[in-house]
C-alpha cells in the first residue's frame, strides 16, 4: 500500500514499481529490527515512517547516481568524438592538445548554461560580474549562430540541454556516429570563429 502511494507520487519514470515494493520491504524489515515498544509509538506508525523514509532515501540515491552516470557518459562521448576528429593521422601530442582544447570549449559552453540558469534565479550584487556574464553570453551566442544548423542543434542539445548523443540522434533522426562527427566539427568551427573574432578585434 505504501509502495503504491509513493509510486503514485513519483516525478520520474526511472524506477519501476517493483523497485518501490522491494524498498518498502527493506523498510519494513528495518522497522522490525529497530522497533522499541517501550518508547510508546504504535508499530504501524513507526513502520510507516521507516518504510517511507527508506523509499525516499534510496530513490534520492538512485537519482544522484543516475545524474553522475549521465555526466560521465556525456564526458566520454566528448572525448571519443574529439579524439576521432577528422580521422587524420598526425602528431599524437598535437591530437591530445586538440582534445584538451575541445573539452575546454565544451566546459565553457556547459558553464555558460549553468551561469545563465543561476543568474535567472538570483540577481547578483556585483555589476561587474553581471557585465562579464552578459559579454560571455553575447560572444557565445555570436559564435553559435555562425555554425551550420545541424552543428548548432547538436551543441545546444548536448551542452545547453544536457542531452547525450543517443538522445540527440533520436531527435535528429541520425546515427550516433554522425552526431559525434557533428559535435567534433562544431567545436573545431567554434575555435576557428573565435580565433577570427580575436584577430578582427586586434586589427580594429
Amino acid at each position: 500500500m505504501l509502495a503504491a502511494q509513493q509510486y503514485a507520487k513519483r516525478i520520474s519514470a526511472e524506477v519501476d514499481f517493483n523497485e518501490y515494493v522491494q524498498l518498502a520491504s527493506l523498510g519494513l524489515i528495518d522497522a522490525v529490527d529497530r522497533y522499541l515498544p517501550e518508547q510508546g509509538a504504535q508499530f504501524t506508525t513507526y513502520a510507516e515512517y521507516r518504510i517511507v523514509g527508506t523509499i525516499q532515501n534510496e530513490l534520492a540515491g538512485y537519482t544522484e547516481r543516475n545524474r553522475q552516470y549521465a555526466v560521465q557518459r556525456r564526458a566520454r562521448e566528448r572525448v571519443v568524438s574529439l579524439a576521432e576528429g577528422d580521422g587524420k593521422a598526425g602528431d599524437p601530442f598535437a591530437r591530445v592538445a586538440e582534445v584538451a582544447i575541445g573539452l575546454a570549449i565544451g566546459m565553457l559552453l556547459e558553464n555558460e548554461a549553468l551561469c545563465l540558469q543561476e543568474n535567472e534565479a538570483a540577481v547578483s550584487t556585483s555589476h561587474y560580474s553581471n557585465h562579464e556574464l552578459q559579454q560571455l553570453h553575447t560572444c557565445l551566442q555570436q559564435l553559435l549562430e555562425r555554425l551550420p544548423d545541424k552543428e548548432q542543434t547538436v551543441i545546444r542539445c548536448h551542452y545547453l540541454h544536457q542531452m547525450d548523443f543517443v538522445a540527440i540522434a533520436d531527435l535528429m533522426q541520425l546515427s550516433k556516429g554522425r552526431i559525434s562527427q557533428l559535435h567534433s566539427s562544431a567545436l573545431r568551427h567554434l575555435r576557428e570563429h573565435a580565433a577570427a573574432m580575436r584577430a578582427a578585434d586586434r586589427a580594429w
